[in-house]
């Protein structure tokens, strides 16, 4: 499995992490990669803490940690950053950066997309290393950084495909799709999000990935050439496709069912401080001190999975990460909320004066309908906010 599930191996994972061979050799298929990613979009960690916790292993070997790995670390953060702003802003994150929220028509909660057949059948782009890449994504539920900046190039750039839909694909089959770097990076390569579109040829291709070498393929030219590119059937044929979430692995958790509401019930005490998790917050260490003295639920949203759907591996990727807080607290429990009923049955157990969740844009309507406080989540750069500008002028000003 690529990624760990138990926390105490994840802990282990990020403290042996060595910065120096990551900087050397991240940009390979087959290099030092942290595989960390999933744990932080998913809150099983915070920045900070990943950060603290490679500082620590690598002090002690007087190497000090590379600020490759750091600035890789504050891309995560600016990213969302920008997501904060955009989402106050009535933005949804799948729009582009620099559009006016009054002129947009992009539907939210449109289920009709639009990619290369390549793309969905994993098999005909025309070039080895992207069609293997595919497949690991669709099967595994992961891409290499670099595999995902030639898919989304190849995609928006040489194929001309707008960059929402395949976005959404590829965020739909990550296990570590993280909502705000997978949008705005997809956004950066297209030129939506920076001065110029990436390219990548296939020298570029060759030289990372070691294992899946071509030659005389459309993309083994100059660049200036590439846009002219003769491409094949595989990346000129749209495919329309739909992207939809299993709940029926999420059933046995609604709050509904006067079997599980009952268990609920007698698990929670409406008395008791009440600290609600979601999705991209699964941290078992979160308030640890209050053990005691708190009500521990998860809440799943089927608005938000609709809105954002997921594949069945994610979702079960999720759950399983959710054990680490079950394992620690014997009154946690998962609710799966599927219409208002659920809300008001979720409402009738705990008192909203004294609940709080950990800040996330997609969960901002908690504070409406669930009434329930927010709790500002960790960061590195604290008190930073984005008003327009590049990562490296967001760079440049933590820096100071």
């Amino acid at each position: 499995m690529i990624f760990e599930i138990e926390y105490k191996k994840i802990i282990e994972k990020i403290k042996s992490i060595n910065t120096h061979k990551y900087a050397a050799s991240r940009n390979f298929l087959n290099g030092d990669v942290s595989y960390i990613s999933a744990y932080l979009t998913h809150g099983v960690v915070s920045l900070p803490q990943v950060l603290k916790l490679v500082t620590e292993n690598e002090s002690s070997e007087k190497s000090g940690v590379h600020e490759k790995f750091v600035q890789e670390l504050a891309w995560r953060e600016y990213f969302h950053r920008v997501w904060q702003k955009r989402e106050g802003d009535g933005f949804d994150i799948f729009q582009s950066v620099y559009d006016d929220v009054s002129e947009t028509s992009l539907s939210e909660n449109s289920k009709k997309f639009s990619i290369p057949k390549a793309y969905l059948e994993g098999i005909g782009s025309g070039i080895k290393s992207i069609d293997k890449n595919i497949q690991k994504l669709i099967n595994v539920g992961y891409m290499h950084n670099h595999a995902r900046m030639w898919t989304a190039m190849l995609a928006t750039n040489v194929a001309n495909y707008e960059w929402q839909d395949a976005s959404r694909w590829m965020y739909y089959h990550l296990l570590d799709g993280d909502l705000a770097s997978n949008s705005y990076s997809w956004q950066w390569i297209s030129g939506n999000f920076s001065n110029k579109k990436y390219i990548a040829n296939q020298e570029n291709i060759n030289r990372y990935d070691t294992e899946n070498r071509e030659l005389e393929t459309y993309l083994d030219a100059e660049y200036e050439n590439i846009y002219n590119a003769k491409l094949p059937t595989g990346m000129l044929n749209a495919c329309d496709f739909e992207l939809v979430t299993d709940f029926s692995i999420l059933e046995k958790y609604t709050i509904n069912s006067s079997e599980y509401f009952e268990s609920i019930k007698s698990a929670l005490d409406k008395n008791k401080k009440t600290l609600a998790y979601h999705i991209w917050n699964l941290d078992p260490a979160w308030c640890e001190l209050e053990k005691e003295d708190t009500n521990r639920i998860l809440i799943i949203e089927k608005e938000v999975l609709e809105k954002y759907p997921m594949s069945k591996n994610r979702i079960d990727f999720i759950l399983n990460l959710a054990k680490n807080i079950s394992d620690k607290y014997s009154n946690f429990k998962i609710v799966y909320l599927e219409n208002t009923s659920s809300f008001k049955n979720l409402l009738n157990l705990i008192n909203i004066n004294n609940a709080y969740y950990r800040e996330y844009p997609a969960c901002n309507h908690w504070k409406d309908k669930l009434r329930i406080k927010e709790i500002e989540r960790e960061w590195m750069y604290p008190g930073q906010t984005w008003k327009s500008g590049g990562f490296m002028n967001f760079w440049s000003k933590v820096n100071k």
